[in-house]
C-alpha cells in the first residue's frame, strides 16, 4: 500500500509530534516511542534513505527525545522549530541538496500535508497510516554501512560552519 515513488526517495521528512511518537513534546514533556518508527528509520538508514525531522518544538527538547530513543545521529538537516512547516522543508531541502520530488513528507495533520505539498511542490506526502502500510524494504541500495547517512552528516557539518561563517573548513 502507499503510492510508489515515481523518483528515488532520499530522504524522509518526519514530523514527530503524534507521527514519529505519540504524544506532544510541548505539551506534556513527555513523549512514548513508536517501535516501528525506530525501525523503519534505521531500516531506511540501511538503505541509503536518510531521515530528518520538520517538527513545531522545542529543538533541544526533541532532539534530546530522539537521542532518549537511539536515533538522534539518524537524523539529518532537522527543521524544528516555530516556523510553518511548508517553508521549513524547503529551506531543509535547499540545505541538503536534495529536490522536493527527492522527498517523502510524514505528518498526522492533513493541514500540515497540504501545507508542504503546496510550498514545496513535488514532495510526496503520506499520514502515518499511509507510510506505515508503504513497503519501503525495496527502497534505495543496500548501505550496511550507512555511507550516504555518514555523507549527509558531513554535508550538514559543512553548512553549519559555513552558517557560522568559517567557511567550512
Amino acid at each position: 500500500m502507499g503510492p510508489a515513488p515515481t523518483e528515488e526517495v532520499k530522504i524522509v521528512i518526519w514530523d514527530l509530534d503524534d507521527t514519529f511518537w505519540r504524544g506532544t513534546l510541548a505539551e506534556d514533556g513527555q513523549v512514548e516511542p513508536v517501535a516501528r518508527n525506530i525501525e523503519r528509520v534505521r531500516q531506511l538508514a540501511a538503505r541509503g534513505i536518510v531521515s530528518s525531522a520538520c517538527s513545531k518544538n522545542d529543538e533541544h527538547a526533541a532532539l534530546a527525545a530522539l537521542s532518549s530513543m537511539g536515533v538522534r545521529d539518524h537524523f539529518v538537516f532537522v527543521a524544528i522549530g516555530w516556523s510553518p512547516k511548508g517553508a521549513a522543508v524547503v529551506s531543509l531541502l535547499q540545505r541538503a541538496g536534495l529536490r522536493p520530488a527527492n522527498a517523502l513528507f510524514v505528518d498526522d495533520h492533513p493541514s500540515n500535508r497540504a501545507e508542504v505539498a503546496s510550498a514545496a511542490a513535488g514532495v510526496r506526502v503520506l499520514s502515518p497510516e499511509e507510510f506505515s502500510a508503504t513497503d519501503v524494504s525495496v527502497w534505495g541500495a543496500p548501505d550496511p554501512q550507512r555511507t550516504r547517512l555518514q555523507q549527509y552528516r558531513q554535508l550538514e557539518a559543512r553548512s553549519a560552519a559555513r552558517d557560522a561563517g568559517d567557511g567550512g573548513g
